[in-house]
C-alpha cells in the first residue's frame, strides 16, 4: 500500500474490521481474543474492535518487548498493547504475578486477583512482562 495513500489507514482498518467480524463468529462461547499492537496503532485499533466486538471488552494490558532505557527523554518505547475481548463464557483461572523491587533485587512472586484488569483499573505489576500459570 503506498504511503501517499489518504485512505490507508480506513483502508487497514477495514480490512481487520471483515477479519474480527468474522473471527467473532468462529469464537467459541468461553474463548478470549488477545489483540497485540504497538502504540502507533492502539487507538485505532481499539476503538474499531470496541465497534466490532460490542460489549466484549475485557481490558489491556501492556506487554513488554524488550529490556532498555527510554528512547525519547522519560518514555519508553519498548513495549506493545495487548487488547483482551472475551465472549460471555470466560473465565479467567490465572494468578497475577507481581514484580517486587528492592534496591538489590527484582523477584516475582503470586499475587492473589486476576491477571486481566479491566479498562478502568491500573495494574499492580508495575508495567512488568505479565505470565500466565
Amino acid at each position: 500500500m503506498d504511503k501517499e495513500d489518504r485512505f490507508r489507514q480506513s483502508t487497514w482498518l477495514e480490512f481487520l474490521y471483515q477479519r474480527f467480524t468474522l473471527a467473532l463468529d468462529l469464537l467459541d462461547e468461553n474463548g478470549v481474543m488477545l489483540v497485540s499492537i504497538n502504540d502507533e496503532q492502539r487507538a485505532l485499533l481499539e476503538l474499531m474492535l470496541d465497534e466490532a466486538m460490542p460489549g466484549m471488552k475485557l481490558g489491556c494490558f501492556v506487554w513488554r518487548t524488550r529490556k532498555g532505557g527510554y528512547d525519547s527523554g522519560n518514555f519508553s518505547k519498548d513495549h506493545d498493547f495487548v487488547l483482551a475481548y472475551r465472549k460471555p463464557k470466560f473465565e479467567f483461572h490465572g494468578t497475577e504475578k507481581i514484580a517486587m523491587t528492592t534496591p538489590t533485587q527484582t523477584k516475582i512472586v503470586e499475587g492473589t486477583g486476576p491477571m486481566i484488569h479491566s479498562s478502568n483499573q491500573r495494574p499492580t505489576n508495575n508495567g512488568r512482562t505479565p505470565s500466565i500459570s
